[in-house]
């Protein structure tokens, strides 16, 4: 089969990836087709501000997308506000955000947030009605 279908593609991203997949997903029309689900760690959405200001920026066809946020508290390098924020920013644009803080982990990905990402990807796949 040549073909994957868009409800099979999870995007996926740590810090500046996540910049990159939340920005790739949900703003603007990078992707003319909703994807399975979005996963972040550690991650923030760019130029939050532009977000807030212009509704239109948002990418509609990811508007249902649900997206699973992982951020540590002591994340020194991506702040965990900047994770929150984002989070913020996609409810307010109706997009289905699962928002996880981990409390004492800094800038990196645990087996926790792992295991945690993996059970939520799996609900998505499940819910979009994907056969495993």
């Amino acid at each position: 089969n040549k073909h994957i279908s868009p409800r099979n593609i999870m995007l996926a991203g740590f810090s500046q990836g996540g910049a990159v997949v939340l920005n790739t997903a949900y703003r603007g029309s990078f992707l003319k087709f909703k994807v399975g689900c979005v996963v972040v760690f550690s991650g923030f959405m760019p130029r939050p501000k532009y977000v807030l200001n212009n509704e239109e920026c948002i990418n509609a066809a990811n508007i249902p997308t649900h997206c699973y946020l992982g951020h540590g508290t002591d994340d020194a390098l991506v702040k965990h506000v900047y994770g929150v924020k984002s989070g913020e920013i996609l409810k307010d644009r109706n997009v289905p955000v699962n928002f996880c803080s981990y409390d004492g982990v800094g800038h990196q990905v645990t087996e926790e947030m792992l295991s945690d990402a993996a059970d939520f990807t799996k609900k998505q796949i499940v819910n979009s009605g994907v056969e495993s």
